[in-house]
């Protein structure tokens, strides 16, 4: 079985890509809001990935689509990856508190000046 890894590595042979040079790497977070899905692209610009907030093609979900020029090694596969992993696992938690009812909904919103209730 292959890893996921070696799965992009095949089709980025196949497709004659030099893997020392940078190139756009995306990483795809799918959110139930759309602050939410402000709030993930925010922490991601902070990790200098560029990043377009919209609607998701399909559903009521929002997608926060993050690319940054890497060249596409490994570790570095594995570095987006973790980190659209963590951002996803924190909006999930929000989900979970704002479900609640222990915090309110303008959890992403910075303007907001109070989420606790």
């Amino acid at each position: 079985m292959k890893t996921g890894y070696q799965r992009i590595q095949r089709e980025l042979d196949k497709a004659g890509a030099d893997l020392s040079k940078p190139t756009d790497l995306a990483g795809y977070l799918y959110t139930a809001t759309e602050d939410a899905a402000r709030a993930a692209a925010a922490e991601l610009e902070r990790a200098g990935y560029s990043v377009e907030v919209k609607p998701a093609a399909t559903g009521t979900q929002w997608l926060a689509l993050g690319t940054i020029q890497l060249p596409p090694s490994q570790e570095n596969i594995a570095l987006l990856s973790s980190r659209f992993e963590a951002v996803a696992a924190r909006d999930i938690t929000v989900q979970r508190i704002v479900g609640a009812g222990l915090i309110g909904d303008d959890i992403g919103n910075p303007a907001a000046t109070n989420h606790f209730r």
